[in-house]
């Protein structure tokens, strides 16, 4: 059932790309309409916003950025050691996906992650697409699951809210468990399980960690951690799910400045996601050649000569 309705997503995005290319562009447009309402309905209000204040915050935001990547790789490592010897290779590649983030429609780098991999392994592609598309559902259902530990939420659904995590969470551990081989333990396989969604947990907590910093650099905030954290789930769950639309822009910042208003104004929530965009921004472009680069150069030097790449059985 899993495998039908991936291939039935995969045939969808391809045909959505294909013949409805133009929903993409009709998405900028009314993201970046509303982001510049927003900037010239403030415009005063930004003027007045000592720019110079958050360049403590980018730098730190770029080493907690770094930290939010280092369980995903290691996941990812761990994902395709099942398939052939994994190594530089695998963290090489992950880091040369994270360049392709920022081609228009997320999508892309599976794609850059498929080819790479074909060229240079004889895993099948089908197996790649297979591990991009588990990343995907795990990060979401983390994502979903933090959403649902929210004080806003429980306010509102209460006992319903505890569940909603439970559900969320224990999907992600059920999916991860699914990935791994038969052969192993099902004890191992299980809390190996539960390492993953706790890695995922904390690359969602270093994002939260994110928006906190820029917002302590507002001077006038009541924004806590704890909300810190929720405001990025919200945001970046909503960013993950809508990867497979070509062209996002402006959709995580409009949800951003959205949640982030109540705290602080429409001003200084602005300014603070366009920030984070610009920092991530500049953080793929960093971590991901710098990643791609120790990746190149640990592999060549350190990696073995005549690496043995194993044929592996798909998913």
């Amino acid at each position: 059932m899993i495998e039908r309705f991936f291939n039935y997503w995969v045939q969808l995005s391809q045909i959505l790309r294909k013949r409805f290319a133009w929903l993409g562009y009709i998405l900028v447009f009314v993201a970046i309409s509303y982001l510049a309402f927003l900037v010239f309905n403030n415009w005063e209000q930004l003027n007045q916003i000592p720019w110079q204040k958050y360049w403590v915050a980018g730098l730190i935001s770029l080493l907690v950025y770094l930290l939010s990547l280092l369980p995903q790789v290691v996941i990812w490592i761990r994902m395709m050691s099942f398939h052939h010897k994994s190594g530089w290779q695998d963290f090489k590649i992950f880091f040369q996906g994270m360049l392709l983030r920022r081609i228009p429609g997320g999508i892309w780098h599976w794609v850059g992650r498929v080819s790479i991999y074909s060229g240079t392994t004889n895993i099948p592609p089908k197996t790649v697409l297979y591990a991009n598309f588990w990343e995907w559902i795990l990060v979401i259902l983390i994502g979903v699951g933090i959403i649902f530990t929210g004080e806003s939420i429980y306010k509102v659904l209460g006992p319903i809210a505890v569940i909603g995590t439970i559900i969320s969470w224990g999907m992600a551990i059920g999916l991860a468990y699914k990935w791994f081989p038969k052969t192993r333990s099902r004890s191992k396989r299980l809390l190996e399980s539960i390492g993953w969604i706790t890695f995922y947990s904390v690359a969602w907590i270093m994002g939260g960690l994110i928006v906190y910093v820029f917002s302590r650099s507002t001077e006038t905030t009541n924004l806590n951690i704890l909300s810190s954290i929720w405001i990025w789930a919200v945001t970046g769950t909503i960013s993950w799910v809508l990867i497979i639309v070509p062209s996002g822009l402006g959709v995580r910042e409009i949800t951003l400045t959205t949640l982030l208003r109540p705290y602080m104004g429409t001003s200084s929530a602005l300014v603070i996601a366009i920030a984070i965009r610009l920092v991530f921004l500049f953080a793929d472009i960093l971590w991901g050649g710098l990643g791609w680069l120790i990746g190149h150069l640990m592999q060549k030097y350190f990696g073995p000569k005549n690496p043995v790449v194993t044929i592996s059985k798909e998913v």
